[in-house]
């Protein structure tokens, strides 16, 4: 089935000045049943990020074709009131801004979440994570605090219980073309997301993670952030539910 990308910006009121500038193109999505991931055979790890990306929400992963300078002044222009706020340690010391969706599941017990962040160093070049959420043993609620794990940290034949949920993700930044150029995939890590003030259309979160960028390059997060539900997103487990 092809997919053609709308061209509305997927943000919500209170970020359309950033949404004006930036011009981000919401993802066209895939069906609506849970997609359980049970049966795959190892594909190398960028196969399947993109693969998940493109299952939950694709196409969510474009760099916004604005010059740096330009994303700077335009946030500043609403202080930085974006749904996604935060940090990054590693791998550069710089705020976070970005958006991001969810998407429930197995009776509302779970979710499944695509965000972007954008790192935003004072000079130098701008560059954006693309994650996904995906829960791992089927967690009881969207309130409280669950594990994370990166894909590589996963080890499905350890003794301890799975972690709740998973994360994947992709470092990209803009290429000479004005595209987006992926610089690296996530790889291990583990880190914790909070979930609070379920208010049904919108979910808030915390989330911090700790872990790598391709073989060697470390990354080191925590953003909080409003969460909007959107049905056109697909959920997904990492398992089939017991």
């Amino acid at each position: 089935m092809s997919h053609t990308a709308p061209t509305l910006p997927r943000l919500r009121a209170r970020t359309v000045a950033l949404a004006c500038a930036l011009a981000l193109a919401p993802a066209a999505v895939a069906g609506q049943d849970d997609a359980p991931l049970d049966g795959f055979e190892d594909p190398p790890l960028d196969e399947f990020t993109a693969m998940v990306f493109e299952v939950v929400d694709i196409g969510f992963c474009q760099f916004p074709d604005i010059p740096d300078d330009a994303m700077r002044d335009a946030l500043a222009d609403i202080s930085g009131h974006t749904p996604l706020r935060g940090t990054a340690t590693a791998p550069i010391d710089a705020p976070l801004y970005g958006d991001g969706y969810f998407t429930r599941g197995d009776g509302g017990a779970a979710l499944a979440a695509s965000m972007i962040a954008w790192i935003i160093p004072d000079a130098g070049e701008i560059t954006q994570l693309c994650l996904v959420l995906l829960p791992a043993d089927s967690p009881q609620g969207l309130e409280g605090s669950f594990d994370i794990l990166g894909p590589l940290a996963f080890d499905e034949d350890a003794a301890e219980p799975d972690p709740a949920y998973m994360l994947f993700g992709q470092h990209v930044a803009r290429g000479d073309d004005g595209g987006t150029v992926q610089l690296a995939d996530l790889t291990a890590g583990a880190g914790a997301v909070a979930f609070f003030g379920d208010g049904g259309e919108v979910l808030e979160a915390e989330i911090t993670f700790d872990g790598a960028l391709g073989d060697d390059i470390p990354l080191s997060v925590a953003f909080e952030i409003d969460l909007m539900n959107e049905d056109a997103l697909t959920f997904m487990y990492m398992h089939t539910p017991q």
